[in-house]
């Protein structure tokens, strides 16, 4: 803030170019997380998803390989989400970093939608992608699909809650602080 108010100009321009600046293919790889909601809401829009993820993955690998660049520059990995309602082991499912698309597409097909509670439990995707940003590899960017806003904090408390209760015992992914998640239209 400082140096906005002073008019330095080239240190904002600096700032910026490398905040915004995009993988390099040439020296490291990008690695994007799609986080998707799969509530029984998301169903067609799920199954529309999985296909043309799938081909812009694949797309994407092409435009690489025809500059004569390794196909394995461009990661992604799917996450998908649902709400404190789900099973356990439904909460947030997330496939091994990829860089073929048919792996992919093989994850999605073992995904089917499932649960929902209203505003959806975003703030799980978003830790996940927090979580993996923090890893050496790191993430260039996060695409996140969803139908429904994210869980107020008091809806997150209240589904915590009741989950705990369900199943008798605090999950790790659920006993992390939350990331409190403001949708705008």
């Amino acid at each position: 803030m400082t140096v906005l108010s002073t008019g330095n100009t080239k240190t904002v321009e600096n700032f910026l170019t490398e905040q915004n600046r995009g993988a390099n293919p040439l020296t490291n790889s990008s690695r994007t997380v799609l986080l998707m909601d799969a509530t029984d809401s998301m169903s067609s829009l799920l199954s529309a998803a999985k296909e043309t993820v799938c081909i812009m993955f694949e797309r994407a690998s092409a435009v690489l390989e025809g500059k004569g660049l390794s196909g394995d520059a461009f990661q992604m990995q799917f996450a998908v989400y649902r709400n404190y309602n789900s099973k356990e082991n439904k909460l947030l499912e997330v496939s091994p970093w990829n860089t073929k698309a048919n792996n992919l597409r093989a994850f999605m097909n073992t995904i089917s939608p499932e649960g929902g509670w209203s505003n959806e439990a975003t703030e799980i995707g978003l830790w996940h992608a927090i979580k993996e940003s923090e890893l050496q590899d790191s993430v260039s960017q996060v695409i996140l699909i969803v139908d429904a806003p994210a869980n107020t904090q008091e809806e997150v408390n209240v589904k915590r809650a009741d989950l705990v209760e369900h199943i008798g015992r605090t999950l790790d992914l659920i006993s992390q602080p939350t990331i409190q998640v403001s949708c705008k239209s």
